[in-house]
């Protein structure tokens, strides 16, 4: 009879702890997860640097490392998702130069961008430093926020009126997403709203102008390019082919009016020579996406083509091989911004499969630039 069992209000007190003590120990647990998940996270950022001082060593200059670059090259053997192992992470390694002083060795830091299924991580050599980050979104050169690219081509030549078109039809080059109209640059010239429209309502994101030798000595008319210098000033993109900005081929005055925004400065001396061979001299986001064209060094096989009367003074991707004028004379791709300078379109508007996947490559990289995609 003097025997007892727990009151309800005992049994109640009793679970209520186990619950707080439960929740505590599942708390830590957690964090202990979190913990060695960030550890993993920390060592697979060490050997990608590790990996990356040695690809320096054998691709001196180079600015961005892809851990695709890693893998071909055998510099790094395992970049496994540190979560799951069920598939490889994505990313990058930024090599930042240091030059040494009073002739001495160049010194470098690293940041290393990763993203490994759906943790997106970012980590910083030497502080050690690592913080989540949407840079890399799902892919290190991603951008797949972009669902559609409006692109206007002005043709100089009325027999070929669709060559762009067709590069990028949408099943091929253009990913699906890069929709192409194109006009006459006469009847460009006549209306250009009709085609362009207006500030507030523009039709396009990229304005193409080409691609023919000389631009087929067409120039744009004072009003058509006074209106593309308002489409740019707004954000517009524009990508100059092969003789627009030139004072060459007639001297496309016009055209020249334009040069600012694509940093190039026409120049008077016309001389120059030619190679159906290019070399990526800059890696980043645009030799990465859609189509990954190579990294730094990569040699790709255009028409035969030349840069004539131009100097470039924006970024420079790829130069032609085999011409030993000065390094911005040379050029056969360099962009400013949102704005870009090909050379695509002196053999009478043909274009390799290497070219056709740079102008879709330049197309998406300039979309990226207007909306603040880009984190080269």
């Amino acid at each position: 009879m003097n025997n007892k069992g727990f009151t309800l209000v005992e049994i109640l007190a009793t679970i209520a702890i186990l619950g707080i003590l439960s929740g505590i120990a599942i708390g830590g647990v957690q964090k202990y997860i979190e913990k060695s998940r960030q550890q993993a996270y920390d060592t697979l950022a060490s050997s990608s640097i590790d990996a990356t001082k040695e690809y320096v060593m054998d691709h001196p200059g180079v600015e961005q490392v892809y851990f695709d670059d890693l893998l071909e090259g055998n510099y790094i053997d395992n970049i496994s998702n540190p979560k799951d192992n069920s598939s490889n992470c994505s990313g990058r390694v930024k090599v930042n130069t240091i030059k040494g002083s009073n002739g001495g060795l160049d010194d470098y830091t690293y940041n290393v961008f990763m993203c490994c299924g759906s943790d997106n991580y970012a980590y910083e050599f030497p502080k050690k430093k690592h913080y989540k980050t949407n840079n890399c979104k799902a892919h290190a050169y991603d951008i797949s926020e972009i669902k559609e690219i409006k692109v206007l081509h002005v043709y100089p030549y009325n027999a070929v009126a669709n060559q762009l078109k067709n590069w990028m039809a949408d099943k091929k080059h253009g990913d699906e997403r890069i929709k192409v109209s194109s006009v006459y640059i006469d009847e460009f010239n006549k209306n250009p709203i009709n085609y362009l429209g207006s500030i507030g309502n523009w039709k396009a994101d990229v304005i193409v102008f080409g691609f023919w030798d000389c631009n087929a000595s067409k120039d744009l008319s004072k009003n058509s390019a006074q209106l593309v210098d308002k489409f740019l000033s707004t954000g517009g993109s524009a990508i100059f082919g092969h003789d627009t900005i030139t004072k060459g081929c007639g001297n496309h005055t016009n055209f020249i009016s334009l040069q600012q925004y694509v940093n190039v400065e026409a120049t008077s001396d016309l001389s120059w020579n030619g190679s159906n061979k290019v070399t990526i001299v800059k890696s980043g986001i645009f030799t990465e996406y859609p189509y990954r064209i190579g990294n730094q060094e990569t040699v790709l096989t255009i028409p035969t083509s030349h840069c004539y009367g131009q100097v470039a003074h924006g970024d420079v991707w790829l130069t032609y091989n085999g011409i030993t004028s000065s390094a911005n004379k040379n050029v056969y791709l360099s962009t400013y911004g949102n704005n870009a300078l090909i050379q695509t379109g002196h053999s009478s508007g043909q274009a390799t499969e290497d070219e056709q996947k740079i102008i879709a490559n330049i197309i998406f990289y300039m979309k990226a630039n207007q909306d603040g995609l880009v984190s080269d």
